[in-house]
């Protein structure tokens, strides 16, 4: 047996005592009221919020913007927009429109997956981000977050919470830098 073999064989055999995860006491909210606190924190990090009824409600808000609709992306089938594209056309994405699976309201946070997405890069790639969530999918805090999603639903996932920006380049702001220039949350009943 070679003495890497015997180191190997050594560590497997070491008797380990279980060690349970510690337990995460509940954390009361900020408020009485988590969706008033949720709409103040996506107002200080800079993104413009509409409330709406439903999804069907999202082109009504669009046509006062200039988007181009061919332009527009969504991972929603019930809206008149792009459902799908080809490496070559990322490029041409002016805004897309993403499904928020669980909001967070002490900071601002949304956590979106690759369900019905056909390029990852969509979360990023676009000019602009709009991310529709139903008020029913808004928790308070990170711990609860954690607790409505599962890692292993979906092949990719990632909490956003505002506009790409960065100022770490000659200490100036830079939006759009690391993602969208802007972000619009759609929050719905």
């Amino acid at each position: 047996m070679s003495s890497k073999s015997s180191i190997i064989d050594a560590i497997r055999n070491i008797e380990k005592e279980e060690v349970h995860l510690p337990r995460i006491p509940y954390f009361e909210g900020l408020s009485y009221d988590s969706t008033a606190f949720f709409l103040d924190m996506l107002q200080r990090l800079g993104v413009e919020v509409i409330q709406g009824n439903s999804i069907e409600d999202i082109p009504y808000y669009l046509q006062e913007r200039e988007f181009d609709s061919k332009k527009i992306f969504t991972q929603f089938s019930e809206l008149p927009y792009r459902k799908t594209l080809k490496h070559g056309q990322l490029e041409s994405i002016q805004l897309s429109i993403l499904n928020g699976k669980v909001a967070v309201a002490e900071n601002g946070a949304i956590w979106v997956t690759d369900e019905r997405l056909s390029n990852r890069a969509l979360t990023v790639i676009g000019e602009h981000l709009l991310i529709a969530i139903s008020k029913r999918n808004l928790v308070w805090n990170m711990h609860e977050a954690y607790a409505n999603i599962s890692i292993h639903e979906h092949g990719y996932g990632m909490f956003i919470s505002g506009p790409s920006k960065t100022a770490d380049i000659e200490q100036s702001l830079v939006k759009g830098a690391h993602g969208s220039k802007s972000l619009i949350v759609f929050i719905y009943e």
